[in-house]
């Protein structure tokens, strides 16, 4: 049964800012009452009444050379606070943005996303995904509500591809390019997107409905984007290369790539006749 007394002692101690600073002290080993006082400019008797309740508590403990240490409580604690201050941090995007259709594997591991920039300006963030792909020496992955595929966009995809950065595309299993928007590619930029294609080096996934957006290379994440409360995908969204960051979207892409459906024919193929 959930135990909402005990949640509510834990979030109670650590919503203080003092007692939240000594554990984050404790984050990084071991340490005396005297050591903490002076590291964060609290009186003794202040600190000492904070670690009684941290102990009481179950956050932290005493060891045998009387440093206070975290707990393994305290330590998950901390850790799962993580998420928190990623939702803390953005709460004007995440006012406006779900993440419950997210697998909630995922939906438990948003601190992992801490560690980022949120770019709101939607050329910024075209500059940025063109930046990041321009960058790729080994691979590039995207999964998007909708393609993106004007001539130039073809062009610089074909040269990224010809010097050997791989791509893995998914996109919605019912999309498809217009008539004028067809017209508007030479044909030899399609035939040699199909030919990377027909070698492995691009390949297309379709899942029946895609809610978020990313864009990212083995670097870092050109994009990251929720679906909005209308259910639309914008192009505002997180940037970042921290390493937890890259392995979160990555792992969500594998995710939805080993549950996306492979076509007998491509679209390159259909556009080909």
């Amino acid at each position: 049964m959930f135990n909402l007394e005990a949640l509510c002692d834990l979030l109670f101690e650590l919503s203080n800012d003092d007692r939240l600073a000594i554990l984050y002290q404790l984050m990084d080993g071991p340490k005396k009452l005297s050591n903490m006082s002076k590291t964060l400019d609290l009186q003794p008797q202040a600190v000492s009444r904070n670690l009684t309740r941290l102990v009481e508590i179950g956050l932290i403990r005493r060891n045998e050379a009387s440093e206070y240490e975290l707990t393994p409580y305290g330590a998950s604690s901390l850790i799962q606070l993580e998420s928190f201050s990623f939702l803390s941090d953005n709460k004007d995007y995440m006012s406006t943005h779900w993440t419950d259709k997210l697998p909630s594997e995922f939906q438990g591991r948003l601190r992992d996303l801490k560690n980022c920039e949120l770019v709101y300006d939607s050329l910024d963030m075209l500059s940025n995904m063109e930046r990041v792909f321009e960058e790729a020496e080994e691979w590039y992955k995207y999964i998007t509500p909708s393609r993106i595929a004007s001539h130039a966009n073809l062009q610089f995809a074909i040269q990224q591809l010809d010097r050997g950065v791989t791509i893995q595309a998914m996109e919605p299993l019912d999309y498809t390019l217009s008539e004028k928007s067809l017209a508007r590619i030479p044909k030899e930029d399609l035939e040699a997107m199909l030919d990377h294609q027909v070698k492995g080096n691009l390949e297309y996934r379709y899942l029946d409905e895609i809610n978020l957006k990313i864009y990212m290379s083995e670097k870092e994440v050109a994009i990251l984007s929720l679906p909005k409360t209308d259910g639309e995908v914008d192009n505002m969204g997180f940037i970042s290369s921290d390493a937890r960051f890259h392995q979160w979207c990555s792992d969500l892409f594998d995710y939805y790539w080993g549950r996306g459906i492979t076509k007998s024919t491509s679209w390159l193929q259909e556009a080909l006749g």
